[in-house]
Protein backbone atom coordinates (compact mmCIF):
# COMPACT_ATOMS: atom_id res chain seq x y z
CA UNK A 1 0.00 0.00 0.00
CA UNK A 2 2.42 2.49 0.97
CA UNK A 3 4.67 1.31 -2.13
CA UNK A 4 1.65 2.23 -4.41
CA UNK A 5 1.40 5.90 -2.77
CA UNK A 6 4.71 6.86 -2.85
CA UNK A 7 4.89 5.53 -6.62
CA UNK A 8 1.66 7.76 -7.18
CA UNK A 9 3.33 11.03 -5.73
CA UNK A 10 6.66 10.80 -7.81
CA UNK A 11 4.28 10.48 -11.30
CA UNK A 12 2.58 13.75 -10.19
CA UNK A 13 5.16 15.73 -8.34
CA UNK A 14 7.25 18.40 -10.03
CA UNK A 15 10.55 17.46 -8.87
CA UNK A 16 12.28 15.60 -5.57
CA UNK A 17 14.06 16.81 -3.27
CA UNK A 18 17.03 14.98 -0.59
CA UNK A 19 16.37 15.44 2.88
CA UNK A 20 20.05 17.15 3.20
CA UNK A 21 19.83 19.64 0.51
CA UNK A 22 21.21 22.92 1.94
CA UNK A 23 19.38 26.34 3.05
CA UNK A 24 20.42 28.14 -0.78
CA UNK A 25 19.51 24.88 -2.30
CA UNK A 26 16.08 24.76 -0.92
CA UNK A 27 15.36 28.51 -1.73
CA UNK A 28 16.15 28.29 -5.00
CA UNK A 29 14.03 25.50 -5.62
CA UNK A 30 11.00 27.18 -4.26
CA UNK A 31 11.75 30.61 -5.70
CA UNK A 32 12.03 28.09 -9.17
CA UNK A 33 8.35 27.04 -8.38
CA UNK A 34 6.85 29.59 -7.02
CA UNK A 35 7.68 31.28 -10.13
CA UNK A 36 6.27 28.61 -12.27
CA UNK A 37 3.14 28.54 -10.29
CA UNK A 38 2.42 32.54 -11.18
CA UNK A 39 3.31 32.68 -14.61
CA UNK A 40 0.07 32.45 -16.32
CA UNK A 41 1.19 30.59 -19.76
CA UNK A 42 2.91 28.35 -17.71
CA UNK A 43 -0.79 28.05 -15.64
CA UNK A 44 -2.64 27.61 -19.07
CA UNK A 45 -0.38 24.46 -19.84
CA UNK A 46 -0.91 22.73 -17.40
CA UNK A 47 -4.46 22.98 -17.12
CA UNK A 48 -4.44 22.32 -20.82
CA UNK A 49 -2.74 19.03 -20.07
CA UNK A 50 -5.77 18.47 -17.38
CA UNK A 51 -8.45 18.53 -20.51
CA UNK A 52 -6.70 16.49 -22.86
CA UNK A 53 -5.93 13.95 -20.67
CA UNK A 54 -9.72 13.89 -19.62
CA UNK A 55 -10.63 13.77 -22.53
CA UNK A 56 -11.94 17.14 -24.33
CA UNK A 57 -12.22 17.75 -27.82
CA UNK A 58 -9.69 19.16 -29.49
CA UNK A 59 -12.12 21.78 -31.09
CA UNK A 60 -13.31 23.09 -27.93
CA UNK A 61 -9.40 23.23 -26.66
CA UNK A 62 -8.59 25.11 -29.51
CA UNK A 63 -11.65 27.85 -28.79
CA UNK A 64 -10.91 28.14 -25.26
CA UNK A 65 -7.34 28.28 -25.58
CA UNK A 66 -7.83 31.36 -27.60
CA UNK A 67 -9.89 32.67 -25.79
CA UNK A 68 -7.68 32.44 -22.70
CA UNK A 69 -4.74 34.08 -25.05
CA UNK A 70 -7.19 37.07 -26.57
CA UNK A 71 -8.49 37.37 -22.66
CA UNK A 72 -5.16 37.27 -21.30
CA UNK A 73 -3.96 39.67 -23.89
CA UNK A 74 -6.92 42.73 -23.58
CA UNK A 75 -6.11 42.44 -19.75
CA UNK A 76 -9.77 40.49 -18.81
CA UNK A 77 -9.55 39.67 -15.47
CA UNK A 78 -12.59 38.08 -15.48
CA UNK A 79 -11.50 35.82 -18.75
CA UNK A 80 -15.07 36.40 -20.01
CA UNK A 81 -14.50 35.49 -23.38
CA UNK A 82 -13.51 32.13 -21.78
CA UNK A 83 -16.24 31.36 -20.21
CA UNK A 84 -18.53 32.35 -22.84
CA UNK A 85 -16.27 29.88 -25.39
CA UNK A 86 -17.31 27.05 -22.57
CA UNK A 87 -20.64 28.17 -21.82
CA UNK A 88 -21.80 28.28 -25.43
CA UNK A 89 -20.87 24.63 -27.05
CA UNK A 90 -22.90 21.53 -25.79
CA UNK A 91 -19.76 19.89 -24.55
CA UNK A 92 -18.64 22.98 -22.56
CA UNK A 93 -21.15 22.71 -20.07
CA UNK A 94 -19.63 20.03 -18.62
CA UNK A 95 -16.11 21.87 -18.55
CA UNK A 96 -17.72 25.26 -17.10
CA UNK A 97 -16.93 24.37 -13.35
CA UNK A 98 -13.36 23.47 -14.30
CA UNK A 99 -12.77 26.35 -15.89
CA UNK A 100 -14.54 29.11 -13.49
CA UNK A 101 -12.46 27.21 -11.10
CA UNK A 102 -9.46 28.13 -13.36
CA UNK A 103 -10.50 31.34 -14.16
CA UNK A 104 -10.56 32.08 -10.57
CA UNK A 105 -7.24 30.92 -10.08
CA UNK A 106 -5.67 32.71 -12.76
CA UNK A 107 -7.76 36.27 -11.69
CA UNK A 108 -6.10 36.35 -8.11
CA UNK A 109 -2.76 35.53 -10.01
CA UNK A 110 -2.98 38.62 -12.26
CA UNK A 111 -4.22 40.50 -9.36
CA UNK A 112 -1.24 39.55 -7.10
CA UNK A 113 1.00 40.61 -10.26
CA UNK A 114 -0.65 43.77 -10.87
CA UNK A 115 -0.41 44.72 -7.00
CA UNK A 116 3.34 43.45 -6.59
CA UNK A 117 4.63 45.61 -10.12
CA UNK A 118 2.85 48.58 -8.80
Amino acid sequence: MRTSIVSNAKQVSDDLVKKDIDTREWQELLDKYVDLSSDPIESWRRFRVHLVENGINTFLLLKVEDAFVRSFRQGDANFKRVLAVVSEDQQGASWLPLVKYFAANAVFKLLIEGVSSS
